[in-house]
């Protein structure tokens, strides 16, 4: 009892869209691959709408950062259309070479035709974050709140210029080692410490020494040997970085598996309002797309169809079909042989013997029907059978069902209605079925037999 009053209590659909039944544990975590060539692979977003603009105009910061290296740049927008974009991103490829790889959200600038065919013509795959999923283009989403928590630091009165300043915290960023890789990113990119603001006061400090002139050759040899030592060594410690993020990130984590055509709920990326629910559905799943994504038909006329993270998804609890109980008779005296036994007999017992024939009949008639009944006599058995010479089926259209609480059958027949239910799907007669519309089973006792045995039939 107590188990099926949880499981009634969670198959409610109000609770399950409200969000009361509570979401599916996160998936475990899922590192993007170590990339060990400087701007192979690029993190692209913008940054805004950032109020009051600049003096120039400038609302909006274009931010992309190289995975292999930490390497930020940013560029002020005044708009984010997609030529204005493309723009932008043009000037940073001249200087930093064309990507493999390009990593942005969902974007209309970024999914929109005029980009699809710069990247064609550049050689460049660009891949899209899971709806609603930063933590895909996670790399740059951290290193938009640190840029706008450096904004934040300037002074009031600087702030309306910070496209002017961006140049100097980018510098800021850039020389600072980062924790993941162990170097900064300008160590990492141009294979030498960067002569910064620090550098300044420490040989205002010392005295300066001069330095040892040095062939053009040796220098690129020993850069292109420290670049590549800098390289192994953060690509090392990047690996490091991710496998201690992943273990205490998936310390609660559970997988959950979904299957095409599995109902599930969806939650809703805005926040609801205070009657509004948190999850929309049930929908269906059509197909699995990576090993924590699913193509979900979500049923609109928009976008009927759409990718999403498994950590949106929960499943839809459906509740199991209610089958009514009813007894017409409450006072009678326990019999364990209330209904009879379909299984009496082991083998079919043929009534081909015990058939009275009319007495209208002529004889031939009457030897006719006995072969007849001789060459058909299986049909005529004690014991239940099905035919597929014919169907019925009852169309309820686009009705819904009726539902009804349950009657609760008395304790002296519940074994025995078990034991009918049981013996009728042995035999095939009935089967299973998740359809919604139930019909009640009504319990009719049938007057006592000449030994006074109480039967009951079902109705």
């Amino acid at each position: 009892m107590s188990e099926d009053t949880k499981e009634f209590c969670k198959s409610c659909e109000t609770c399950q869209a409200s969000g009361k039944t509570g979401g599916t544990p996160k998936a475990p975590l899922i590192p993007l691959p170590v990339v060990g060539v400087p701007f192979e692979r690029v993190g692209v977003d913008i940054v805004g709408t950032l109020d009051p603009p600049t003096a120039s105009g400038n609302r909006f910061i274009l931010v992309v950062v190289d995975h292999a290296t930490r390497y930020p740049e940013a560029i002020p927008l005044r708009t984010t259309t997609a030529p204005a974009v493309a723009k932008a991103l043009l000037g940073i490829f001249s200087r930093m070479g064309f990507p493999k790889e390009v990593v942005s959200d969902r974007g209309s600038n970024f999914m929109s035709a005029y980009l699809k065919a710069m990247w064609k013509e550049c050689g460049v795959t660009y891949k899209f974050t899971t709806p609603y999923h930063p933590q895909t283009n996670g790399l740059v989403e951290r290193f938009n709140k640190t840029l706008k928590g450096m904004i934040m630091g300037l002074p009031e009165k600087l702030r309306r210029r910070w496209d002017i300043l961006l140049p100097c915290l980018l510098f800021a960023y850039r020389e600072v080692p980062q924790k993941g890789v162990g170097f900064s990113p300008f160590e990492l990119l141009f294979g030498h410490p960067v002569r910064g603001p620090l550098t300044l006061v420490k040989e205002g400090w010392e005295q300066p020494l001069k330095a040892p002139k040095q062939d053009i050759v040796d220098y690129v040899l020993g850069l292109r040997s420290s670049m590549d030592e800098y390289m192994k060594k953060a690509s090392k410690n990047l690996q490091a970085s991710q496998e201690l993020q992943k273990q205490w990130h998936d310390q609660e984590a559970v997988l959950v598996q979904y299957q095409p055509g599995q109902k599930v709920w969806v939650l809703e990326p805005v926040a609801p309002r205070a009657l509004q629910d948190k999850w929309s559905g049930p929908h269906t799943i059509v197909e699995k797309k990576g090993e924590v994504t699913y193509l979900v038909d979500l049923g609109t006329a928009r976008s009927p169809l759409r990718v999403l993270h498994v950590n949106r998804l929960k499943p839809y609890c459906d509740r199991a079909d209610l089958t009514l109980l009813i007894a017409t008779d409450e006072g009678q005296e326990e019999d364990s042989d209330l209904l009879p036994d379909l299984f009496s007999s082991t083998e079919q017992d043929v009534l081909v013997e015990g058939v009275v024939l009319a007495d209208c009949l002529t004889a031939e008639q009457k030897d006719h029907c006995i072969n007849l009944l001789g060459q058909f006599s299986e049909l005529f058995s004690t014991v239940p059978g099905t035919t597929s010479w014919c169907e019925h089926t009852i169309d309820t259209g686009d009705s819904l069902p009726v539902k009804r609480k349950i009657y609760r059958q008395p304790d002296h027949v519940r074994d025995c209605i078990k034991q009918e239910v049981q013996q009728m799907l042995e035999l095939g007669v009935v089967e299973h079925s998740e359809s919604p519309w139930a019909s009640p089973v009504v319990l009719v006792p049938k007057p006592p037999s000449k030994d006074g045995k109480k039967e009951t039939r079902f109705v």
